[in-house]
């Protein structure tokens, strides 16, 4: 009886585990006003600076058209593999004065992102680009996700590392000025972008 119970508890776990993470922690598509407010801190070549030069968000999105990727964790290969996959479009957001920048939550293992990403790093102490309704997957839920083991061939050349947050989920966004023409809000551990649909939405800027 007693196994029959564990055995039931141990499959309504791994089935809520595997839910739609937009149920089980919900969601909410963040503003550009909401956006604009955050105060981030552009990160220099090395990480262990004593001091950061801190700008509102709305002062990067004034000056031309750009791609933000909020990192879930640094240290993370689906991360840094999203990082390159990003880097990647790097000639056509050039071509159309479209800037490439990674904003992460915490100050930890950044210039080993650094050759991932083709762009600026900017720390957000306040996770505001991780909100208005941050998504925190704990570990457990993670790790009994199947998206888990699908995704994990994902990057398997790129080195990663197991230091740093790793629940707060992250997102991408492609700001033009006034108004979000492209987000994505990860839903789970490895859940990439579209990059043909980042594509399309960058050929639409003028």
């Amino acid at each position: 009886m007693i196994g029959k119970i564990l055995t039931i508890a141990a499959l309504a776990t791994i089935t809520y585990a595997n839910l739609p993470t937009t149920y089980t922690l919900g969601h909410q598509e963040p503003t550009l006003p909401y956006l604009q407010q955050g105060k981030l801190y552009y990160i220099d070549s090395s990480e262990n600076s004593a001091a950061y030069t801190a700008i509102k968000a709305a002062e990067i999105f004034n000056a031309s058209p750009v791609v933000v990727m909020a990192i879930r964790r640094v240290g993370c290969k689906f991360c840094r593999h999203e990082a390159s996959r990003l880097s990647s479009l790097a000639d056509q957001l050039n071509q159309r004065g479209i800037r490439l920048i990674g904003i992460t939550h915490e100050i930890i293992d950044i210039d080993a992102f650094r050759p991932y990403l083709k762009g600026d790093i900017y720390y957000d102490p306040n996770k505001h680009f991780f909100g208005p309704k941050q998504r925190w997957m704990p570990l457990w839920m993670g790790f009994l996700r199947w998206s888990t083991y699908v995704n994990k061939h994902q990057g398997a050349s790129i080195k990663g590392n197991l230091k740093g947050e790793a629940r707060l989920l992250g997102a991408i966004y492609l700001i033009n000025k006034d108004k979000i023409t492209f987000m994505h809000l990860e839903k789970h551990w490895g859940d990439h972008v579209d990059i043909q649909a980042v594509q399309k939405a960058i050929e639409q800027i003028n």
